[in-house]
């Protein structure tokens, strides 16, 4: 997997909102993917729940790389 993020607090945050940041992940093969959301993604969820409770929206979307 690789990890992208962007986002930043400085650059127009949204004063009611709050600074939005967006994660990305590349995996190689759908499998990879796959992989992911049974093995890990649930542990990384509830480490968000953990830390910032009900102060944050996530959502998936999963996208084709086109070159």
């Amino acid at each position: 997997f690789h990890l992208r993020r962007s986002g930043n607090p400085g650059e127009e945050t949204d004063e009611e909102e709050g600074p939005t940041y967006a994660i990305q992940y590349y995996a190689d093969t759908k499998e990879h993917y796959e992989k992911y959301i049974e093995e890990f993604a649930p542990v990384m969820r509830q480490k968000l729940v953990d830390k910032w409770g009900d102060q944050f929206i996530a959502f998936r979307s999963l996208m084709r790389l086109v070159q």
